[in-house]
Protein backbone atom coordinates (compact mmCIF):
# COMPACT_ATOMS: atom_id res chain seq x y z
CA UNK A 1 0.00 0.00 0.00
CA UNK A 2 1.11 3.41 -0.69
CA UNK A 3 1.82 6.20 1.49
CA UNK A 4 1.73 9.55 0.06
CA UNK A 5 3.00 11.91 1.64
CA UNK A 6 1.54 15.62 2.71
CA UNK A 7 2.29 18.90 1.37
CA UNK A 8 5.10 20.35 3.35
CA UNK A 9 6.57 16.78 4.71
CA UNK A 10 9.87 15.93 4.06
CA UNK A 11 10.59 12.67 2.18
CA UNK A 12 13.25 10.31 0.99
CA UNK A 13 14.16 9.87 -2.62
CA UNK A 14 16.48 7.76 -4.94
CA UNK A 15 16.94 8.38 -8.32
CA UNK A 16 19.92 7.87 -10.71
CA UNK A 17 22.17 10.24 -11.70
CA UNK A 18 24.69 9.08 -14.53
CA UNK A 19 26.12 5.77 -13.33
CA UNK A 20 25.42 6.52 -9.67
CA UNK A 21 22.36 6.62 -7.10
CA UNK A 22 21.38 9.24 -5.14
CA UNK A 23 20.09 8.63 -2.19
CA UNK A 24 18.97 11.96 -0.75
CA UNK A 25 16.03 13.96 1.64
CA UNK A 26 13.55 16.68 0.24
CA UNK A 27 10.55 18.50 0.97
CA UNK A 28 6.85 18.47 -0.48
CA UNK A 29 6.29 21.61 -2.29
CA UNK A 30 2.95 20.56 -4.01
CA UNK A 31 1.24 17.05 -4.57
CA UNK A 32 -1.91 15.69 -5.99
CA UNK A 33 -2.60 12.41 -7.60
CA UNK A 34 -0.83 12.83 -10.23
CA UNK A 35 2.17 14.93 -9.63
CA UNK A 36 4.36 15.89 -7.20
CA UNK A 37 7.11 19.14 -6.86
CA UNK A 38 9.98 18.51 -4.71
CA UNK A 39 12.50 20.35 -3.12
CA UNK A 40 15.85 18.38 -2.82
CA UNK A 41 18.40 19.24 0.05
CA UNK A 42 22.05 19.04 0.14
CA UNK A 43 22.50 18.54 -3.45
CA UNK A 44 24.67 20.39 -6.21
CA UNK A 45 24.29 20.35 -9.74
CA UNK A 46 26.40 17.72 -10.65
CA UNK A 47 23.63 15.75 -9.03
CA UNK A 48 20.76 16.51 -11.47
CA UNK A 49 18.13 14.21 -12.71
CA UNK A 50 17.16 14.75 -16.64
CA UNK A 51 13.80 14.74 -17.86
CA UNK A 52 12.32 10.85 -18.26
CA UNK A 53 14.42 9.28 -15.19
CA UNK A 54 12.78 7.22 -12.41
CA UNK A 55 12.92 8.80 -8.62
CA UNK A 56 11.77 6.47 -6.14
CA UNK A 57 9.61 8.08 -2.72
CA UNK A 58 10.67 5.97 -0.25
CA UNK A 59 8.80 4.07 2.80
CA UNK A 60 5.80 2.98 0.65
CA UNK A 61 5.42 6.74 -1.55
CA UNK A 62 5.80 4.94 -5.16
CA UNK A 63 7.45 5.46 -7.91
CA UNK A 64 7.65 8.56 -10.03
CA UNK A 65 9.03 10.09 -13.46
CA UNK A 66 11.13 13.35 -13.70
CA UNK A 67 9.43 15.79 -15.66
CA UNK A 68 11.19 18.86 -15.51
CA UNK A 69 14.70 19.60 -13.32
CA UNK A 70 15.65 22.75 -15.01
CA UNK A 71 15.41 24.74 -11.74
CA UNK A 72 17.00 22.34 -9.53
CA UNK A 73 17.06 21.63 -6.81
CA UNK A 74 13.21 21.73 -7.45
CA UNK A 75 12.30 18.69 -9.10
CA UNK A 76 8.55 18.07 -10.59
CA UNK A 77 7.89 14.69 -11.10
CA UNK A 78 4.84 12.65 -12.44
CA UNK A 79 3.13 9.61 -10.49
CA UNK A 80 4.03 6.07 -12.44
CA UNK A 81 0.95 3.61 -11.49
CA UNK A 82 1.31 1.02 -14.13
CA UNK A 83 5.06 0.22 -12.53
CA UNK A 84 4.62 0.10 -8.89
CA UNK A 85 7.14 -3.24 -8.73
CA UNK A 86 9.42 -3.26 -11.45
CA UNK A 87 10.95 -6.43 -11.92
CA UNK A 88 14.08 -7.20 -13.03
CA UNK A 89 16.45 -10.45 -14.10
CA UNK A 90 19.92 -11.24 -11.86
CA UNK A 91 21.49 -14.02 -11.06
CA UNK A 92 21.43 -14.57 -7.23
CA UNK A 93 21.95 -16.95 -5.06
CA UNK A 94 19.01 -17.60 -2.72
CA UNK A 95 18.28 -19.87 0.46
CA UNK A 96 15.01 -21.53 1.37
CA UNK A 97 13.58 -23.28 4.30
CA UNK A 98 9.86 -24.29 4.08
CA UNK A 99 7.83 -23.17 7.54
CA UNK A 100 5.48 -24.82 9.50
CA UNK A 101 1.89 -23.28 8.70
CA UNK A 102 1.57 -24.05 12.69
CA UNK A 103 4.01 -21.71 13.48
CA UNK A 104 3.71 -18.93 10.95
CA UNK A 105 0.18 -18.60 12.98
CA UNK A 106 2.09 -18.54 16.05
CA UNK A 107 4.32 -15.75 15.32
CA UNK A 108 1.76 -13.59 14.37
CA UNK A 109 2.73 -10.30 12.30
CA UNK A 110 6.32 -10.38 13.22
CA UNK A 111 8.16 -12.07 10.12
CA UNK A 112 11.23 -11.39 12.56
CA UNK A 113 10.42 -14.53 15.17
CA UNK A 114 10.37 -16.88 12.02
CA UNK A 115 13.36 -15.73 10.25
CA UNK A 116 15.58 -15.44 13.38
CA UNK A 117 14.80 -19.53 14.43
CA UNK A 118 15.50 -20.18 10.87
CA UNK A 119 18.59 -18.04 9.68
CA UNK A 120 20.18 -17.65 13.45
CA UNK A 121 19.45 -14.12 13.42
CA UNK A 122 21.20 -12.19 10.84
CA UNK A 123 21.03 -8.74 11.33
CA UNK A 124 20.25 -6.33 8.73
CA UNK A 125 22.63 -5.36 6.75
CA UNK A 126 22.08 -1.32 5.68
CA UNK A 127 24.01 0.66 2.37
CA UNK A 128 27.62 1.72 2.79
CA UNK A 129 26.43 5.39 2.51
CA UNK A 130 23.71 4.69 5.30
CA UNK A 131 26.18 3.69 7.80
CA UNK A 132 26.74 5.46 11.06
CA UNK A 133 29.17 4.93 13.60
CA UNK A 134 26.18 3.67 15.64
CA UNK A 135 25.31 1.22 13.32
CA UNK A 136 28.74 -0.18 13.31
CA UNK A 137 29.04 -0.58 16.72
CA UNK A 138 25.64 -2.22 16.67
CA UNK A 139 26.36 -4.41 14.06
CA UNK A 140 29.93 -5.26 15.34
CA UNK A 141 27.84 -6.68 18.69
CA UNK A 142 26.02 -8.57 16.68
CA UNK A 143 28.23 -10.43 14.90
CA UNK A 144 29.61 -11.00 18.19
CA UNK A 145 26.68 -12.83 19.47
CA UNK A 146 26.53 -14.67 16.09
CA UNK A 147 29.89 -15.62 16.83
CA UNK A 148 28.92 -16.72 20.16
CA UNK A 149 25.66 -18.82 18.61
CA UNK A 150 28.22 -20.49 16.10
CA UNK A 151 30.06 -21.93 18.73
CA UNK A 152 27.25 -23.20 21.10
CA UNK A 153 25.18 -24.98 17.94
CA UNK A 154 27.59 -28.38 17.70
CA UNK A 155 24.41 -29.93 17.49
CA UNK A 156 22.28 -28.65 14.14
CA UNK A 157 19.51 -31.53 14.67
CA UNK A 158 17.53 -29.20 16.05
CA UNK A 159 17.21 -26.82 12.82
CA UNK A 160 15.72 -28.69 9.92
CA UNK A 161 17.89 -28.22 6.54
CA UNK A 162 17.94 -24.82 4.62
CA UNK A 163 18.60 -25.19 0.79
CA UNK A 164 20.30 -23.01 -1.11
CA UNK A 165 19.77 -22.62 -5.13
CA UNK A 166 22.86 -22.28 -6.95
CA UNK A 167 23.83 -19.13 -8.61
CA UNK A 168 21.19 -18.62 -11.72
CA UNK A 169 18.60 -16.13 -13.15
CA UNK A 170 15.99 -15.34 -10.39
CA UNK A 171 13.39 -12.81 -11.63
CA UNK A 172 13.11 -10.22 -8.51
CA UNK A 173 10.79 -7.48 -7.47
CA UNK A 174 9.59 -5.49 -3.90
CA UNK A 175 6.34 -7.53 -4.00
CA UNK A 176 8.15 -10.90 -4.78
CA UNK A 177 10.29 -13.51 -6.94
CA UNK A 178 10.23 -15.87 -9.72
CA UNK A 179 13.15 -19.20 -9.87
CA UNK A 180 13.76 -22.53 -10.46
CA UNK A 181 13.54 -24.62 -7.74
CA UNK A 182 14.53 -28.61 -8.00
CA UNK A 183 11.79 -29.68 -6.13
CA UNK A 184 7.77 -28.98 -6.37
CA UNK A 185 6.22 -26.90 -2.90
CA UNK A 186 2.53 -26.65 -3.23
CA UNK A 187 0.82 -23.40 -3.78
CA UNK A 188 -0.03 -21.83 0.15
CA UNK A 189 3.36 -22.86 1.70
CA UNK A 190 4.88 -20.78 3.64
CA UNK A 191 9.10 -20.20 3.03
CA UNK A 192 11.54 -18.24 4.71
CA UNK A 193 14.41 -17.02 2.29
CA UNK A 194 17.60 -15.64 2.02
CA UNK A 195 18.39 -13.31 -0.79
CA UNK A 196 22.07 -12.39 -1.37
CA UNK A 197 21.44 -8.51 -3.20
CA UNK A 198 24.79 -7.43 -5.15
CA UNK A 199 24.64 -3.72 -3.80
CA UNK A 200 27.51 -1.83 -2.76
CA UNK A 201 28.27 -4.73 -0.08
CA UNK A 202 26.79 -8.14 -0.46
CA UNK A 203 23.49 -7.67 1.35
CA UNK A 204 22.15 -10.84 2.74
CA UNK A 205 18.34 -10.12 2.84
CA UNK A 206 15.67 -12.65 5.08
CA UNK A 207 11.80 -12.59 4.28
CA UNK A 208 9.06 -14.49 4.17
CA UNK A 209 6.96 -15.60 1.23
CA UNK A 210 4.02 -17.77 -0.21
CA UNK A 211 4.36 -19.89 -3.06
CA UNK A 212 1.79 -18.77 -5.57
CA UNK A 213 2.63 -21.59 -8.02
CA UNK A 214 5.16 -24.31 -8.80
CA UNK A 215 5.21 -25.58 -12.40
CA UNK A 216 7.57 -28.18 -14.34
CA UNK A 217 10.45 -27.01 -16.75
CA UNK A 218 11.35 -28.54 -19.31
CA UNK A 219 14.80 -29.69 -17.42
CA UNK A 220 14.41 -32.36 -15.44
CA UNK A 221 12.90 -32.43 -11.54
CA UNK A 222 12.95 -28.56 -12.47
CA UNK A 223 10.01 -26.18 -11.04
CA UNK A 224 9.68 -22.59 -11.73
CA UNK A 225 8.05 -21.01 -8.73
CA UNK A 226 6.42 -17.60 -7.88
CA UNK A 227 6.85 -16.83 -4.49
CA UNK A 228 5.26 -13.98 -3.07
CA UNK A 229 6.95 -11.67 -0.12
CA UNK A 230 4.82 -11.53 3.51
CA UNK A 231 4.98 -8.86 5.52
CA UNK A 232 7.56 -6.89 4.31
CA UNK A 233 8.83 -3.93 6.59
CA UNK A 234 9.43 -0.27 4.96
CA UNK A 235 13.32 -0.95 5.46
CA UNK A 236 13.14 -4.20 3.24
CA UNK A 237 10.73 -3.09 0.47
CA UNK A 238 13.07 0.09 0.20
CA UNK A 239 16.32 -2.00 0.11
CA UNK A 240 14.66 -4.06 -2.48
CA UNK A 241 13.40 -1.10 -4.64
CA UNK A 242 16.54 0.25 -4.80
CA UNK A 243 18.38 -3.17 -6.00
CA UNK A 244 15.63 -2.91 -8.76
CA UNK A 245 16.43 0.40 -9.56
CA UNK A 246 20.08 -0.29 -9.15
CA UNK A 247 19.85 -3.04 -11.72
CA UNK A 248 17.46 -1.57 -14.00
CA UNK A 249 19.90 1.39 -14.83
CA UNK A 250 23.03 -1.26 -15.13
CA UNK A 251 20.75 -3.45 -18.05
CA UNK A 252 19.77 -0.01 -19.35
CA UNK A 253 23.78 0.89 -19.50
CA UNK A 254 24.27 -2.10 -20.92
CA UNK A 255 21.74 -1.80 -24.08
CA UNK A 256 23.10 1.41 -24.60
CA UNK A 257 26.63 0.39 -24.89
CA UNK A 258 25.72 -2.77 -27.12
CA UNK A 259 23.65 -0.44 -29.38
CA UNK A 260 26.78 2.46 -29.83
CA UNK A 261 28.76 -0.43 -30.49
CA UNK A 262 26.88 -1.98 -33.72
CA UNK A 263 26.75 1.66 -34.64
CA UNK A 264 30.10 2.12 -35.20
Amino acid sequence: MENLPAKGSDVEISYCCGDRMVNAEGRVVEIDDERIVLDIDGCDNSMTPEPGDDLYLMKGGGLYNVLESKNFPRIVAEKVYERRHARVNDVLRVGYRIVDPDRYLESGSDPRVILDEVFGGTPFVPEVENVTAAMLYQLLYQLNQKVDRILDIVDLDHRRHITVVPMEWVNISAAGLRLNLREKIEPGTIVALQIELPLETCTRLQVLGKVLSSDPTEEENTFRTAVKFLDLSEDVEDLLTRYVFKRQRELLRGESGDQGARTR
